[in-house]
């Protein structure tokens, strides 16, 4: 398949209808980087704090056989936490099978897009913004490292 020599490789002949989509974010290969300052990342204590979704992002689990896990769309969510120590993240990655779909119901639950009783359809993109509040813990994973973990969504129609 010929590219046209599009420096954006969507395979569309130059000067074609469709223009191409600028991202502002990409970087050259030989462009220059300035070195700053990262916050660190921070580990929240465990205990209830406010959020905001950061973002929504959509994926897809190839599954596990051997442990009986069937392949299913999935959705990683991006939770910023608010601590007195500044922001920190928090990732949670909703798996969209009917066997899961309470972990989906209480995300739109806390965020306050759904309520008991009612019927929705997930909207992810207008969940990117939302607040709500959590209850968090820690994790560490087998590579010894700890990071924040959901332990359960506060509801506000409770």
């Amino acid at each position: 398949m010929a590219d046209f020599n599009n420096p954006f490789g969507n395979n569309q002949q130059q000067g074609a209808q469709s223009q191409p989509v600028q991202n502002d974010d990409a970087l050259g290969w030989d462009d220059e980087v300035t070195v700053e300052d990262t916050p660190a990342y921070i580990i929240v204590k465990p205990g209830t704090y406010p959020f905001t979704v950061a973002s929504c992002e959509r994926g897809y689990y190839d599954g596990n056989p051997e442990r009986g896990k069937s392949p299913c769309n999935t959705i990683k969510v991006t939770l910023d936490i608010q601590t007195p120590e500044g922001k920190a993240k928090c990732f949670n990655t909703l798996y969209m099978k009917k066997s899961a779909k309470g972990f989906i119901t209480d995300f739109f639950r806390a965020i306050g897009m759904a309520k008991i009783g009612e019927t929705f359809k997930p909207d992810w993109n207008n969940a990117v913004g939302r607040t709500g509040q959590a209850k968090f813990k820690n994790h560490t994973s087998t590579n010894g490292k700890t990071y924040n973990a959901l332990d359960r969504y506060i509801f506000p129609d409770k």
